[in-house]
């Protein structure tokens, strides 16, 4: 991924399979300041995997504080605007 670019549905599936994949387990995501693309990424997983709305994952990543929005809102529009894939096994989880 690149700054301020929002995820490609090719990077977001290549990145959803190395993550729900137990082989890979833990996995650590990062970027190069640990926080708007990880953020993205990990919104991304959590209404993936997680079956959150994207209100809660939003809410994740400002409570960690994955980014500031103010200076990437392009990350904030693409997470409020994400539709998930629904293609890896989501499970419901109540937060």
């Amino acid at each position: 991924m690149a700054t301020r670019v929002v995820p490609t549905v090719e990077q977001i599936t290549e990145f959803m399979t190395i993550v729900v994949n137990p082989a890979h387990q833990p996995v650590y995501v990062d970027c190069a300041g640990g926080k708007h693309r990880t953020g993205v990424m990990t919104a991304v997983y959590r209404m993936e995997h997680d079956g959150w709305t994207v209100d809660q994952a939003y809410q994740e990543t400002k409570r960690y504080k994955f980014g500031s929005i103010i200076w990437h809102p392009e990350f904030k529009d693409f997470v409020y605007h994400y539709q998930p894939l629904r293609m890896y096994g989501l499970r419901t989880v109540q937060h």
